[in-house]
Formats: structure tokens, C-alpha cells, sequence
């Protein structure tokens, strides 16, 4: 039996801060028998209503099946247009304790109105029991519709990208691959701490001539990536998902890069794997990393033939132990529980 124990909102959360945690009761639990998906009651808070989701995943990570936690928004208040979260939570159970934060834009929904995934993550277990508890946080910045006065309604998302697309105003320039793209400093600051800190020292040549040059990062991904700072939209993420994770990491653009990586999990095949290990190495993409590097397990002879492992093999052999350390223990796991079994 699965079931979800009482929500417990703390008494300390506020308009956009909110702070909860829940237990999920797990007797005698076996993934192939029990009666999934488990729902658990709908709680409120000042943004929204919320739900969670206890339910198979279709990975098979590491021959092991999953199952996957999901937080939903199902639906968001009167008078609240967006909810841009930072969401952390804890989970504990028997054997594990799994930590992750995530970011969340309640206008990148696919169909508003709906239940909306807000984060997944994957329990890679066969058998489970006794309890999972978690506790989670979600710090907002929700935005308030004002009384309606007139038939308009402000978009200042828009109007600044209009001023951007026409080049009106704008007072730098980012420089990169013998091309340059006319930007605001107020937008590229709000957007992102790295140029924040990068404009206030009055005295930086980036302040002085007014240009920033930018390095190892293609034309197209810079182009992206300023027009997520003016519409937190990317046209064809797919295409360009893997150069702007670089970029989103290093200029510090937390839902940017999850937005990236969301993407790149639907990339993962076999010919890509070691270049895809690279890149989410590099950049500090620990849930990513860990996905592939369970792929690659799974799909290892395959992989090994492939140019991208060869070029693996012989620029990132530290990275290759580091792999073949997790697949090591990854068996002697296996064998510990089939032994227990």
C-alpha cells in the first residue's frame, strides 16, 4: 500500500515563500505490484493550488525500474498572472537521501489551465519500504494583475523586446565571432548577476567602451540567450540547447540552463552520450551528468564504438574514471540487493 500522509505547511511561509513538508507511507512497496499513480490531497498557497504525484516512470535506469516524484501546479490564484519559482526540496527514505533544486516559469505551461508538471525527478529503486519523507520550499515572484481600468493590458516583457528588436536605445554591445548584438545593460544586469557585476565596476573596459566580447560561444547562442533575457522564450531550444547551457552557466542564468537541460535529456542517444557527458560535466550539470552516465551503462556496447567515446577516452580520461567508478559501484549495488533478495 502507498499513500500520502497529511501536508504540513509551516507557520513562518508567506505571500512568496512557502515552506512544506510531506510523508509518503510505504508498506511492503514493490513497483511492479503496487497500484500506481498515488495522488496526494490538493494543498493552497497565497500563488496557488499544488499537488503531488507518486508514479512509474517509463526510465529503466541501471536495470533498475523508477519512479518518479512530481510537484503540479494545478492551478494558479485570481489576480496571479505568473509565478517564476526556486523551488528546493529534501527527500529521505530508507536507504537515500536525494537533495535538488529546480526553477520553474508557470508561462512556459503548454496548456495553462491544466495540471502542470512542475518538477520531476527520478527514485531509482526496485523495492521500497517504510517511508519517504520530504521537505521542500518554493521562494516566488508572483505578479499581480491590477483592477482593470481599460481594455489594455501592459506586457512589459513586450515592449521591451520591441525596443530591442528595432535597436531603440540600447547601450552595448556584445561582441562575439565578428558579429555584434545591440543590448540594454539594465536588461542583461536584471537577467544576469555575471553582467550585474560586470557593468558596476565603472572603471571594467566593458563599462568604458561599452562592448563586451565574448568567447567560445557561437553567434546563434548569444542571439538565444538575449532573447530569453527580453521574452523568456528560446526559438527552437532544441537546435541550440546544447551551446546555451554553456552559456547559461556561465552567465549565471539559473532557468536557462534547467530550460537547457530539460531538453537535452530528450537528446541522449547513443552516438551523442560521451559529447552530451562533456558538456553536462563542464558545466555543473549534476542531474543531467548522472542521466547520461546511467545511459551509457545501460547501453555501453553500443556507446564504446561510437567517435564521441573515442574522443572521450582520449581528452577526458578523468572523466572516464569518474564513469567507470559509478558503473563499478552501480553493480556491486546490484549485487548487494539481489543478495538480499
Amino acid at each position: 500500500m502507498v499513500q500520502f500522509g497529511v501536508i504540513k505547511i509551516d507557520d513562518t511561509s508567506t505571500l512568496n515563500f512557502i515552506n512544506f513538508e510531506w510523508a509518503l507511507n510505504v508498506s511492503e512497496f514493490q513497483l511492479s505490484l503496487a497500484k500506481l499513480p498515488v495522488v496526494s490531497p490538493i494543498f493552497s498557497t497565497f500563488q496557488g493550488d499544488w499537488q503531488l504525484e507518486f508514479n512509474k516512470a517509463n526510465e529503466n535506469l541501471r536495470g533498475h525500474r523508477c519512479t518518479s516524484l512530481y510537484l503540479r501546479l494545478v492551478s494558479m490564484k485570481p489576480g496571479i498572472k505568473k509565478i517564476e519559482a526556486h523551488c528546493k526540496f529534501t527527500v529521505t527514505g530508507k536507504q537515500f537521501e536525494h537533495c535538488d533544486e529546480l526553477y520553474f516559469d508557470s508561462l512556459a505551461r503548454k496548456e495553462v489551465g491544466k495540471e502542470t508538471e512542475f518538477f520531476r525527478y527520478l527514485i531509482v529503486s526496485d523495492t521500497t519500504s517504510g517511508a519517504l519523507h520530504g521537505k521542500m520550499y518554493i521562494s516566488s515572484s508572483p505578479s499581480r494583475g491590477a483592477p482593470m481600468i481599460s481594455s489594455q493590458e501592459g506586457d512589459w516583457s513586450h515592449d521591451f523586446s520591441l525596443l530591442w528588436r528595432k535597436s531603440k536605445l540600447t547601450d552595448v554591445c556584445l561582441v562575439v565571432g565578428g558579429r555584434k548584438f545591440k543590448a540594454h545593460k539594465v536588461v542583461l544586469a536584471a537577467r544576469s548577476p555575471v553582467f550585474l557585476a560586470m557593468f558596476e565596476q565603472k572603471n571594467s573596459r566593458e563599462s568604458l567602451i561599452n562592448e563586451v566580447e565574448i568567447e567560445n560561444i557561437e553567434p546563434a547562442v548569444v542571439k538565444a540567450m538575449l532573447k530569453f533575457f527580453y521574452t523568456d522564450e528560446v526559438d527552437n531550444l532544441k537546435d541550440v540547447a546544447y551551446g546555451l547551457l554553456g552559456a547559461a552557466d556561465k552567465y549565471n542564468v539559473p532557468l536557462l540552463k534547467s530550460m537547457c537541460e530539460k531538453v537535452l535529456y530528450d537528446s541522449v542517444d547513443e552516438e551523442n552520450a560521451a559529447y552530451m557527458l562533456i558538456q553536462a560535466d563542464r558545466h555543473c550539470s549534476h542531474g543531467l551528468k548522472d542521466y547520461i552516465m546511467q545511459f551509457m551503462d545501460d547501453h555501453l556496447v553500443k556507446v564504446v564504438k561510437t567517435d564521441s567515446y573515442k574522443h572521450l577516452e582520449k581528452y577526458h580520461p578523468a572523466l572516464v574514471m569518474e564513469m567507470m567508478r559509478s558503473f563499478a559501484i552501480h553493480k556491486l549495488k546490484k549485487v548487494e540487493l539481489m543478495e538480499k533478495n
